[in-house]
């Protein structure tokens, strides 16, 4: 396992040795557990801690996340941007994490987002695959966007890798593709 940390003042990180874990599966139920312990001064509303977790089986070359870079607005943290590389291809993911219904906005990548949550996935290039709203009303990236209608709780998945453009939600909502195509799902 990797854990990929992004930088943030008045943090101290401390790797320790705890007692074994009763509950872990043989035979790591009799070693002692590797422990990471953060400690933050001050408020972390506006700076939480945050982490990406990598399993990888072998050597360690096999992982695949290659970079973790946190994503901020105005000095708050808005969320991570996240190279990978699998099978010789390279990804780039945007992971949105907000409280609220808070407005991110990145002009030097073209992405608007009001809401929770959300990923965006492109290849290298900024070619857009597909994105994702856990919870939100309106994700943009580029051209794309997907616009919530009404309701509570949405969600939506968009997926434009090939030329079989899928779109997948659980409220009504409008999406409008790269051509300018618009158009209403429910």
């Amino acid at each position: 396992m990797k854990v990929h940390i992004p930088g943030f003042e008045n943090r101290q990180y401390t790797k320790v040795v705890a007692p074994k874990t009763f509950e872990a599966p043989k035979p790591y139920d009799d070693l002692p557990t590797p422990t990471l312990v953060v400690r933050k001064r001050g408020e972390a509303w506006e700076s939480p801690f945050v982490a990406v977790y990598e399993p990888f089986e072998g050597q360690e070359e096999n992982n695949s996340v290659q970079s973790v870079e946190k994503l901020m607005q105005h000095g708050v943290y808005r969320g991570l941007k996240i190279s990978s590389s699998i099978r010789d291809k390279t990804i780039i993911q945007y992971v949105l994490t907000q409280s609220g219904k808070n407005e991110f906005i990145d002009e030097k990548n073209e992405i608007y987002f009001k809401g929770t949550f959300a990923i965006i996935t492109t290849d290298v290039d900024g070619s857009l695959r597909n994105m994702y709203i856990g919870d939100g009303e309106k994700l943009s990236f580029q051209n794309v966007t997907i616009h919530k209608k009404e309701g509570k709780n949405f969600a939506a998945y968009l997926d434009v890798s090939d030329e079989h453009n899928k779109f997948k939600t659980n409220r009504t909502a409008s999406v409008t593709l790269a051509d300018g195509t618009t158009m209403v799902v429910e």
